[in-house]
């Protein structure tokens, strides 16, 4: 009996994937208004394409997403995505070709995010920062391990030191496995979790230059609800609070019911 086995797919096949994969969880954000820009003003497509004078030609992008004020049928800013998704760490080769071809993008605030499944090479992390670019981790939510990594955070001063210093581990670290977040990434501005920081990061410097831009701005809430970080030592502290009472009442029962 011949046994089925299923084949394996291609390196083009993978990237295609992983590519369609992060161009609907960005639609997602978007349709969510997690994109820091509103949705109505903001269209996201694949595999677009744009002149290049050096070149003249066309060059072609995995993704990019448009934000224009309205009544302008260009965009205002655009945001240029490549996705990578390698078994290996991806190389500063990687983001210096990417860089490149931002560019030669000219006469747009365009704008660069590199997003991989696997970790960064630190040379190609540090070349896309000082390059103003963003450079994204996206996990799947089915990798989670759900559990922190003490010795990390609990060497953090602060809360947002602890915060950074799991991002760039995630960033980083081949083998990392999320706990909390899908999304892990670093902008020239710093550290964050969110799609809406990325943007915000990158297109912060045209706020002064481009008539209208506050209103191409989603609105977010006034209040978030945050977790806060709590030591082994308060844990086990506020257990103990809640645990005592009920171990005395229950003690009390018993020796009720011996007497």
């Amino acid at each position: 009996m011949t046994s089925l086995k299923t084949p394996k797919l291609s390196t083009y096949h993978k990237g295609d994937l992983f590519e369609q994969k992060v161009f609907d969880f960005l639609s997602r954000e978007l349709e969510a208004g997690n994109l820091y820009f509103a949705p109505q003003f903001t269209t996201i497509q694949r595999k677009p394409k744009y002149f290049s004078r050096e070149r003249e030609d066309y060059i072609v992008f995995d993704i990019s997403i448009e934000v224009r004020l309205p009544g302008f049928d260009a965009p205002s800013m655009i945001m240029l995505v490549e996705c990578k998704n390698y078994s290996s760490t991806i190389p500063i080769n990687d983001v210096e070709e990417f860089s490149s071809k931002i560019s030669q993008v000219t006469g747009h605030n365009a704008k660069g995010m590199l997003v991989t499944a696997s970790a960064f090479q630190a040379s190609a992390l540090n070349f896309a920062r000082n390059k103003g670019m963003a450079v994204i981790r996206y996990l799947d939510e089915g990798n989670f391990t759900w559990e922190l990594s003490r010795s990390l955070l609990m060497g953090a001063i602060s809360a947002s030191e602890r915060r950074s210093k799991e991002i760039l581990n995630a960033l980083i670290a081949p083998s990392f496995q999320p706990a909390i977040y899908t999304t892990y990434a670093a902008t020239p501005q710093g550290y964050t979790n969110t799609l809406a920081g990325v943007f915000q990061s990158l297109f912060s410097d045209l706020r002064k230059v481009i008539a209208g831009y506050q209103q191409l701005i989603q609105p977010q809430p006034t209040c978030k609800h945050r977790v806060a970080f709590l030591s082994l030592q308060q844990i086990e502290a506020r257990a103990t609070e809640v645990l005592v009472p009920h171990w005395l009442h229950q003690w009390s029962c018993r020796s009720g019911e011996d007497n």
